[in-house]
């Protein structure tokens, strides 16, 4: 899905990259009119979202701490990993005081409520460590929301995502940083577009099946 990924199979399964094709994931734009994501948080305000589920390569700590008793509203959607409920918890803790930091838990893809934050956010935060993908970027993207994206991430290699606001996933005071300066950025409607074309399904597929004429000498 990235190139950072075709270099790990190259190096470490002895794969030549003549032999490996980089596809990356395609995306529907989350389109909704609904404002329930206002309702749910109970304020109707400016905030950065980050959907994933709650571990530490996932990195919502770090958010919190960076974020807590500030005036930059942050909303998490997504719960705690099924294999460790601890991390989820601690970040419940840390959080508990702060009205700015706002949980929404575990929600279907299909939620209209995930549809109305994913809509409604002006920032999308990706504080991973390390990601194969990143997919909640390009959905962020899609939607209109400013994508703030850690160094280490290897979705960066592409064209699009090359101006992106981006953060030291290892320091807090650095996020806080980027994401408040890119709530004074618009997603403008060009970027949107690039990234429409770039991973909409439609793309995706074409790739796809350019790939498969070329394994099996056909055309359909």
């Amino acid at each position: 899905e990235t190139k950072k990924e075709a270099d790990f199979i190259t190096k470490h399964y002895h794969v030549t990259s003549e032999k490996i094709l980089v596809i990356p994931n395609g995306a529907d734009t989350p389109e909704t009119n609904s404002q329930m994501i206002f309702d749910v948080i109970g304020k109707r305000c400016q905030y950065a979202l980050e959907v994933a589920r709650f571990d530490k390569n996932k990195n919502q700590i770090n958010v919190i701490r960076g974020l807590k008793g500030t005036n930059t509203e942050v909303v998490f959607a997504g719960g705690p990993d099924f294999s460790d409920n601890g991390y989820y918890e601690e970040c419940l803790e840390i959080a508990k005081d702060s009205p700015n930091i706002h949980f929404l838990g575990w929600l279907d893809t299909e939620s209209e409520l995930l549809k109305s934050a994913y809509v409604n956010a002006k920032v999308l935060i990706a504080p991973s460590f390390h990601e194969t993908f990143g997919l909640s970027i390009v959905e962020g993207a899609m939607a209109g929301a400013v994508p703030v994206i850690s160094n280490t991430l290897p979705i960066l290699d592409y064209d699009v995502f090359h101006d992106c606001l981006t953060i030291d996933p290892n320091n807090p005071e650095d996020i806080r940083r980027q994401l408040e300066k890119a709530m004074l950025i618009e997603n403008t409607p060009a970027f949107r577009a690039k990234i429409q074309e770039a991973f909409s399904w439609a793309n995706i597929a074409e790739q796809h099946l350019i790939l498969y004429r070329g394994l099996t000498n056909e055309s359909f």
